[in-house]
């Protein structure tokens, strides 16, 4: 079958499923029964995803007979480098460090300093070292990666295998329903205060239509990524100083957030005028800095997110324990179990995801909420525990 072609009925067949998904409201099953058991489950493998695939890279280069030694040792250094700036820099809005001011811009722009650092850093040692290394590469035109007209020629596909994508697609439909919906959850989240209506139909609609175009270019199909978003509201987040001895935990999570569609669109307009008018800057950037960034965001995303932040209270000490509802007003050990649950089903869906049957992975994350219902209905927690743990 030729790829494209069968690729575009799957993604025609997938831009119609979500089509009427989102003129029949369906993600209101999303909003009225999902809850933050599945919602943490599910940003927290994302964010396993960036850290390992980008530990992968970074250590690979260690045993990569084809590196040197020297490029091996300096891509390590630069990669760790620009991971431990950026959290460094994003850390500083939680500290008394500078002006409230100036602990907000560079907490905001902490990434772009730790990469402007590292790659200038990297210059100067690959100058005087002699040292080879690569560098993000970008093609010399935007065009099709292959030759070919920028429209896909479905009608290449056999008439049985058109008919036959349907099935892939409701595959690829649950996946990008539940993906879209679980990180507008997590952005909307009552932590958060929002104050403006959230649009997950009107945001499932311009998907599926964004589906529908992609699918006949041979591009690939776009969701909401969970850890990009949750990066994006932080940086529109502002905080408030309570004062006390302890500055770190002087800070409401959340004072107000700049509700603004502006900064995501300017973003995106930035990325596309730096592919077309600061390729040489772009291209001068060592894949090792881009490497520590991938690391940086899924590391970033942890915060947050208070399934992984409940995983290190195992090992902590009673006299450590934080001050939080899940250990002030219900058994710790109701919370070890809700926890242990929480990454039995993050491991379930990441061996999933690699085995021969990883084609199941959407439909495992749609029933993620069932476990959770089973293990209540087992009687493995109380009302009042559940009340605290899977919190709204």
């Amino acid at each position: 079958l030729p790829f494209l072609a069968t690729y575009a009925w799957v993604g025609l067949w997938t831009s119609a499923i979500l089509l009427v998904c989102a003129l029949t409201s369906t993600s209101n099953l999303v909003i009225r029964h999902l809850t933050r058991f599945t919602d943490e489950i599910f940003a927290g493998l994302i964010s396993v995803i960036f850290v390992v695939e980008a530990m992968k890279s970074i250590v690979s280069l260690l045993f990569d007979a084809s590196v040197g030694a020297p490029a091996a040792l300096l891509s390590v250094m630069m990669a760790v480098g620009t991971c431990w700036g950026a959290l460094s820099l994003a850390g500083l809005r939680t500290k008394r460090f500078l002006s409230k001011r100036a602990r907000a811009t560079l907490a905001d722009f902490g990434p772009t300093v730790a990469i402007v650092a590292c790659t200038a850093a990297t210059a100067w040692l690959v100058a005087k070292y002699d040292i080879v290394l690569p560098y993000l590469s970008l093609p010399a035109k935007i065009a099709p990666s292959t030759p070919r007209p920028w429209l896909v020629d479905i009608w290449q596909t056999p008439v049985w295998a058109r008919w036959g994508s349907a099935i892939p697609a409701v595959m690829v439909s649950i996946l990008m329903f539940f993906d879209q919906n679980i990180t507008t959850r997590l952005v909307n989240s009552k932590d958060n205060n929002m104050k403006k209506g959230y649009g997950y139909h009107v945001d499932l609609l311009i998907v599926a239509l964004n589906t529908l175009v992609f699918s006949l270019l041979g591009m690939p199909w776009l969701v909401a990524a969970t850890v990009r978003s949750v990066n994006h509201l932080r940086a529109l987040t502002s905080l408030e100083d309570q004062g006390g001895d302890q500055p770190e935990a002087a800070l409401e999570p959340t004072k107000t957030v700049t509700e603004t569609r502006v900064s995501g669109f300017v973003i995106h307009l930035a990325i596309g005028a730096s592919v077309l008018y600061a390729r040489d800057l772009l291209t001068s950037i060592p894949q090792c800095v881009l490497m520590g960034l991938f690391l940086y965001l899924g590391l970033s995303a942890v915060k947050g997110n208070s399934f992984l932040e409940r995983v290190s209270l195992f090992w902590t000490g009673k006299d450590r324990m934080p001050q939080l509802p899940y250990v002030t007003d219900i058994s710790i050990k109701a919370t070890h179990k809700f926890t242990a649950l929480q990454i039995a089903s993050l491991l379930a869906l990441v061996v999933l995801k690699e085995s021969k049957f990883g084609i199941l992975f959407p439909v495992v994350i749609a029933a993620l909420q069932i476990i959770l219902v089973m293990a209540v209905r087992a009687k493995w927690f109380t009302a009042e525990e559940i009340a605290v743990l899977d919190k709204e």
